[in-house]
């Protein structure tokens, strides 16, 4: 439901997402809240869907140490649709960066 951001670079040793930094739990919550009102349905309390939202979701909104390289940057900041236009590069790039780890690991063997 809302854009979320895969590390680059520690993506080995972390499945964790991140979300858009323009979001907090508070602005999802808010978001939530309008959801449930709109249709008929009693929203939990704020500290319940904070704790679901840290323990049940693999989700993060500190950014790691290391930072996403410039072209997955550019690729998450476009829109949903732009992004769909673009998956195919996008995706070639990520296989690409696959290679090269696979290559320095043959290396270092």
């Amino acid at each position: 439901m809302f854009p979320r951001i895969e590390n680059h670079y520690t993506r080995k040793s972390s499945k964790r997402m991140y979300p858009d930094p323009s979001l907090s739990i508070a602005k999802i919550y808010q978001l939530f809240i309008e959801y449930c009102q709109e249709n008929n349905l009693e929203p939990a309390s704020e500290r319940t869907y904070r704790k679901i939202f840290c323990e049940e979701f693999n989700l993060s909104f500190f950014k790691p140490k290391k930072d996403i390289c410039a072209t997955c940057h550019r690729y998450n900041q476009l829109t949903i649709a732009e992004q769909e236009k673009q998956r195919e590069g996008h995706d070639k790039h990520i296989q690409r960066y696959k290679d090269s780890l696979k290559a320095k690991q043959m290396d270092k063997d």
